[in-house]
């Protein structure tokens, strides 16, 4: 027997019989696994060089605590060679001591490989256990392996399944009871494992994120579960239901657009009056609007009355198909030359008095 296999089997008596082990209640595994493996291009057998070939393997991993492992692997490797097609396999055996976060792990250990010459090698590298159940875990790894003596460099890619199977104290400890034999990996049952769980005592049905907390769709620190209001505005200030804190003020507005001589026509459609009503209404959308038409004091007082009226619709009719303000909100009426505001016979009294208003004054409910 070589001198590094004979080091391999020592490590391995070492691990699995040391206190620790023995006395461990953390899960263990076993597993099965498809390697990839590449060689360093001037690693040499005695006919040709080695390039890459395919594996396949088994390992043991035993849990001295919950971050803390070590692992043992035996693979079969079938590599072919990068001249005359010569290729060769041979077995590789492995010990190492690995360090789990959570489900990803690092490792580091030694490696004996007899492919045609005999090779010692330290292996290292970064894996995962992907949980699929609470036995079985998917498990991906990638690994580099420098050669002690010769400086040659290989890798591999792994691909396998584990099972895992719960560690059991010393032989003087009680049997538990059936009822309390074994423990949930997931105790809340919301799809997050107890290791990874900062959220341990979720509702039943509740939807939770990767770490097994309750989710708040709108940001506004109620849980979806407790939100009674699931679109909150960002920044509002909410109560213990997730709603809207509201506070009542008083808001007005009011704008006055004239017109020309014998005209409904309103001149400048997005002027800033009407911008800042638009802007009014849609702020206070439980607000409604009364728009008064008015008219000169020449011409008849029946003409005047159906003059301001049309005034009054053309607005509404911009408010409503312009700027998608409800016609419920909207309101008409037209005063002719009920009440001028100017009541002198001159050119600038009928200007002024060619004209429609708006008057908004009420006391509405605005967030705090």
């Amino acid at each position: 027997m070589k001198k590094s296999t004979l080091t391999l089997a020592l490590i391995t008596a070492g691990l699995v019989s040391s206190p620790s082990f023995a006395q461990s209640n953390e899960e263990n595994w076993v597993g099965v696994y498809g390697l990839y493996y590449g060689t360093d291009k001037s690693k040499p057998i005695p006919t040709a060089h080695l390039d890459d070939g395919f594996g396949l393997g088994v390992e043991a991993g035993f849990r001295f605590d919950q971050n803390w492992a070590g692992r043992i692997s035996a693979s079969h490797l079938d590599i072919s060679g990068s001249t005359n097609g010569v290729s060769d396999d041979g077995l590789m055996l492995g010990v190492d001591l690995m360090y789990f976060f959570n489900d990803f792990y690092v490792f580091g250990g030694v490696y004996d490989q007899d492919i045609g010459e005999g090779y010692e090698m330290l292996g290292y590298g970064l894996g995962r256990h992907w949980t699929l159940s609470e036995n079985l875990s998917f498990v991906s790894e990638f690994a580099a392996y420098r050669d002690i003596d010769e400086s040659l460099y290989d890798y591999g890619l792994k691909l396998g399944v584990s099972y895992t199977y719960g560690g059991s104290s010393g032989s003087s400890a009680p049997t538990p009871a059936p009822a309390t034999a074994t423990v949930s990996s997931d105790s809340d049952n919301d799809g997050v494992s107890n290791a990874n769980d900062r959220c341990p005592n979720t509702p039943a049905g509740a939807k939770v994120d990767s770490y097994g907390c309750e989710l708040d769709s709108d940001n506004d620190g109620v849980v979806n579960s407790k939100d009674a209001c699931m679109n909150t505005p960002a920044g509002d200030e909410v109560n213990a239901n997730g709603c809207t804190v509201l506070t009542e003020k008083d808001v007005s507005i009011e704008i006055r657009i004239l017109f020309a001589h014998n005209s409904a026509v309103i001149e400048d459609p997005d002027s800033s009056e009407i911008l800042d009503l638009v802007e009014f209404l849609k702020r206070y959308g439980q607000t409604d609007a009364l728009i008064e038409g008015h008219a000169s004091a020449p011409g008849t007082a029946a003409y005047n009355k159906d003059l301001s009226l049309r005034r009054a619709n053309a607005l509404k009719d911009l408010l409503m198909n312009r700027y998608d303000i409800r016609s419920s909100r909207l309101d008409t009426v037209g005063y002719g030359e009920e009440r001028l505001l100017d009541k002198s016979n001159t050119a600038a009294a009928h200007r002024i008095n060619r004209r429609i208003e708006v008057k908004i004054s009420e006391t509405v409910e605005v967030p705090k």
